[in-house]
């Protein structure tokens, strides 16, 4: 996917900042490049801009209502740096369209995009954080298939829509469904107290997916409503199981069922609990003894 684009109608542009989005990344350089691509849309007299920003800057909260509608508020986590700096730059588009009589723009707000062969550190993340969630149920998940979304930035290229469209399949795989999806072999569900602390340590450490402020979009609903691009003739072709199934098999695991993947990881989480108790026994004697002696 392109970063930024021009059509062949002089007065549309296209910014695709999805290509900017990384977990690691503080949005610094997607603020830096909307800015630049702004400038650059004032130099070339551009009257209509396509921004594709991302349906991650409606936050996860429990209250969302479900589905999130384009009216609904921008809220994101405060923590995570990537989402707040879409936020700003959305408010950036805003302001070039509010600076000129007779410009308009067409926000895009897609769901987690996700392309064979080419998983991104965002989906990747968010899998990680689904499959090590210890609580019983979670909240139902989209991703959309990077295909649909090219389509959804060449319709509004042509029809130059304006106002804010989200951008994602019909419905949404349920929890139930994602848990079984997302589990992986040896990896390890923690309480809730002590998950953000362990995500923490691996991310400052460079050896977490998770980055701070992730976490709620795993455990609070942000699934969006497409009404409103489906309304333009937008269809999606891609649901969100084949989706995230393509985006993030591959795994030595891959060709293991959902179920068999479960049972693993399931085994490995009490072996590791068992270990952790074992040594907490043995630290606790040594002290008893050592206490008795003294």
């Amino acid at each position: 996917m392109t970063q930024s684009t021009q059509t062949t109608a002089p007065c549309v542009a296209v910014l695709n900042a999805q290509s900017f989005a990384s977990s690691r990344d503080d949005g610094a350089s997607l603020i830096l490049q909307t800015r630049l691509f702004l400038t650059d849309a004032n130099n070339h007299q551009i009257t209509h801009l396509v921004f594709v920003s991302s349906a991650m800057v409606y936050g996860a909260w429990e209250n969302n209502t479900v589905p999130l509608t384009e009216d609904a508020p921008v809220r994101p986590d405060p923590e995570f740096g990537m989402v707040c700096a879409f936020a700003v730059a959305e408010s950036l588009v805003e302001d070039w369209r509010r600076a000129v009589s007779g410009r308009s723009t067409t926000i895009l707000r897609p769901v987690p995009i996700v392309t064979r062969g080419a998983t991104s550190s965002l989906v990747a993340a968010l899998a990680q954080a689904a499959g090590s969630e210890m609580s019983l149920s979670l909240p139902a998940a989209q991703f959309m298939h990077s295909s649909d979304l090219d389509s959804a930035i060449e319709m509004c290229r042509e029809k130059c829509p304006d106002g804010v469209f989200n951008v994602s399949p019909d419905g949404a795989i349920s929890g139930e469904r994602l848990r079984k999806l997302a589990a992986r072999p040896l990896q390890l569900r923690l309480p809730h107290f002590a998950v953000g602390w362990v995500d923490g340590i691996r991310w400052r450490a460079e050896r977490g997916p998770i980055p701070p402020g992730l976490r709620s979009y795993s455990r609070f609903s942000w699934v969006v409503s497409n009404d409103r691009l489906k309304q333009l003739g937008w269809i999606p072709q891609v649901t969100n199981e084949e989706a995230y199934v393509e985006g993030t098999e591959g795994s030595f695991f891959g060709g293991l069922s959902a179920k068999r993947r479960q049972e693993i990881g399931l085994i490995a989480s009490v072996m590791v609990v068992v270990g952790a108790v074992a040594v907490l026994w043995r630290l606790l004697r040594h002290l008893s003894r050592h206490k008795n002696i003294g």
